[in-house]
């Protein structure tokens, strides 16, 4: 009864940690800085080095990256009475981004950001003075943190105290808009993050070596009830050890009008990001250890900090006790249910902690395995509690909990596979919806699909429909398919295809109710 007390009071704990953050203020310009008087000279040259092709780069400890960008967001709304207003911030300067190592299963990177340009034009506002981008210079004398995984997808930014609303608010509009997240391949989907919510992107080779063409397609998960509207296109050049050299494009994000009765408010961003030199300096993780307690940490998606309290040092300690007293109880605690509750608390312990430390999370994803391969834990606990923690480190673990004899347990594995990223997991999934003998596991498996990028998929999809003998899973199928009608061409023509001829009546009433919407 005691641990199970200690295990409620965790929770509580843990669903206090976030909040708020204050609104955003636009602040002003000054006549830019030339780029010579801003890049430093105590660097060495060094040469960047061949690459692998796809998710992997070359990474070295203390390469630093020196790029120029321009970055403009223009914000257009009109009022349900008429009224219109137009807001136009615009920044330029220098971005250094030196590799610091990895720490669990992050790369880190130490981001040194120089304004040089800031335009902010709001109609009948006066424009800004000389001293507000010396003030929001001042706000980047240290240093930013940016953690990504290993394909490039943005985790964690981690700001300094200085760094108020709208430098945070630059940062991730730059980081967002110039994110490349690799994958094998001439194309491919991927799931990333920007700062409205997660989207499906798109990839495809350029016609010469090292560039590629994204295209962001839609909205998967957003803050707001209804998903913004979505269209980007941007151009990227790459080095031939993986690392962005260029990107430019553009994007349009429209929210509200229509029938939501909310203003329509569209917004477009100009990108344009240069590199201008490739060098080496000593550089490790200390400064980042030393600085952690400080820091505001955040996940690029988010407009609240995800340790609010962590600025004034109160996360780390309490984040490190509560790992603590969960493997207390997993390895202490006599009562089976209190040792359940307990691991599925550690898997989302272990994914708050991803952004902010990445390092105690992966200790605690490799605690639940290391109990789960002992038997300690049942294999349903174990893929609960994995799923919920979506780290690629239990990916192997999951893998081979689809072929158990139980369905339950092949169930909760396919339930896990959704919260995992990679093309790796896209291509079980679609072993899943062919392949498994259980009706129910393959109706998930095509749930999982529904909640990921879809467009790597469409031809399992497709052959689905033609092999699958249960109407549930067409089902499923079909509604999966409804909902991509708008973004994937291909779609529209299978669910005609179903209205024809599925051999359910059921089935092809729900095609042509969703063709005709």
């Amino acid at each position: 009864m005691k641990s199970l007390v200690l295990l409620l009071a965790v929770l509580t704990a843990a669903a206090m940690w976030r909040a708020g953050q204050a609104p955003w203020t636009p602040t002003p310009p000054e006549t830019p800085l030339a780029v010579s008087q801003l890049l430093d000279d105590d660097a060495s040259p060094l040469e960047s080095r061949p690459g692998v092709k796809g998710r992997e780069r070359v990474l070295v400890v203390g390469h630093r990256l020196r790029y120029t960008f321009d970055l403009d967001l223009r914000t257009h709304t009109e009022h349900q009475t008429g009224a219109r207003e137009s807001l136009h911030t615009g920044w330029s300067g220098l971005l250094e981004l030196t590799y610091l190592g990895a720490e669990g299963e992050q790369h880190l990177f130490s981001g040194r950001f120089v304004p040089t340009r800031m335009v902010v034009d709001a109609g009948e506002a006066p424009p800004p003075g000389d001293a507000a981008l010396r003030a929001l210079r001042g706000k980047f004398e240290r240093p930013v943190y940016v953690g990504q995984d290993v394909r490039g997808r943005i985790v964690a930014v981690h700001f300094d105290a200085a760094q108020d609303a709208a430098a945070r608010r630059l940062v991730r509009l730059l980081l967002a808009s110039t994110q490349f997240v690799a994958e094998e391949g001439a194309r491919w989907s991927t799931e990333e993050p920007d700062s409205r919510g997660d989207l499906e992107a798109v990839y495809r080779a350029g016609g010469s070596a090292n560039t590629y063409v994204k295209t962001k397609r839609r909205y998967l998960r957003a803050g707001s009830a209804v998903l913004p509207r979505l269209q980007a296109h941007l151009d990227f050049t790459l080095f031939a050890d993986g690392h962005v050299r260029e990107a430019t494009g553009s994007e349009v994000v429209e929210l509200g009008g229509g029938g939501t009765e909310l203003p329509r408010i569209r917004e477009e961003t100009r990108v344009a990001l240069t590199n201008v030199g490739v060098d080496y300096r000593l550089s490790s993780l200390r400064p980042f250890e030393a600085t952690r307690a400080t820091l505001r940490s955040e996940r690029l998606t988010e407009l609240a900090g995800v340790e609010g309290a962590r600025a004034n040092g109160h996360m780390e300690r309490p984040s490190l006790l509560l790992g603590d007293e969960l493997e207390r109880v997993l390895d202490g605690a006599r009562d089976a249910g209190v040792r359940n509750a307990a691991a599925l608390s550690m898997g989302t312990l272990a994914k708050a902690l991803e952004v902010p430390e990445p390092g105690r999370s992966q200790v605690l994803v490799e605690g639940l395995l290391r109990r789960c391969r002992m038997g300690t834990l049942e294999p349903e606990v174990c893929l609960d509690a994995l799923a919920r923690a979506g780290a690629p480190a239990g990916l192997a673990y999951v893998r081979s909990s689809l072929a158990h004899p139980e369905v339950a347990v092949r169930g909760a594995a396919t339930e896990a596979l959704r919260s995992i990223p990679g093309a790796a997991v896209d291509a079980l999934l679609d072993q899943v919806m062919l392949d498994d003998p259980s009706s129910r596991v393959r109706a998930l498996a095509v749930k999982a699909v529904s909640q990921r990028v879809a467009g790597a998929h469409l031809e399992a999809l497709a052959r689905v429909l033609r092999a699958e003998r249960s109407e549930r899973v067409r089902i499923e199928v079909v509604r999966l398919l409804g909902h991509l009608r708008t973004v994937e061409p291909p779609t529209v023509a299978l669910l005609r295809d179903v209205a024809a001829n599925d051999g359910s009546a059921n089935v092809r009433a729900l095609a042509a109710s969703l063709l005709d919407e």
